[in-house]
C-alpha cells in the first residue's frame, strides 16, 4: 500500500476540507465560500493525495456554510466515497468537548 512506512505507520491527510480557509483564520471556525471555491482552492491537496494512495483522511473541525465538517454527509460520503471510488471507513475518536472523524481510505 502506498503512503505506509515499513507496513507499520500510515499517511494522513489533515484536517480535510477548507480548514486553513475559516472566516477571520478562527479555530474550529466557518468557511464560507461556494463549492466551486471550496473545491478549486481547498481540494487540490486531498484530491492528489488520494490519487497517491494516502491511507487516512481526517476531518478538520471546522464548518463549511454551517455544516460541521464531520458530519458532511455531502463531502465525506458522497465525493470521497461515492464520487472518488474508494472504501471509506469512518472512525469517530473524542477529545475533550470535540469529536472528529478519522477516514481510513482503502481502494477498491
Amino acid at each position: 500500500m502506498p503512503f505506509l512506512y515499513r507496513d507499520k505507520v500510515a499517511a494522513c491527510a489533515k484536517h480535510y476540507l477548507g480548514d486553513g480557509g475559516t472566516h477571520l483564520g478562527t479555530h474550529e471556525g466557518k468557511t464560507i465560500v461556494d463549492a466551486k471555491e471550496l473545491f478549486s482552492i481547498h481540494m487540490p491537496a486531498y484530491y492528489d493525495a488520494v490519487i497517491k494512495g494516502v491511507t487516512t483522511i481526517m476531518t478538520s473541525y471546522s464548518s463549511w456554510n454551517v455544516v460541521k465538517m464531520h458530519a458532511n454527509r455531502f463531502l465525506i460520503t458522497d465525493f470521497l466515497k461515492n464520487r472518488l471510488k474508494f472504501k471509506v471507513e469512518i472512525l469517530f475518536f473524542s477529545f475533550i468537548e470535540c469529536s472528529t472523524a478519522l477516514l481510513n481510505i482503502t481502494s477498491t
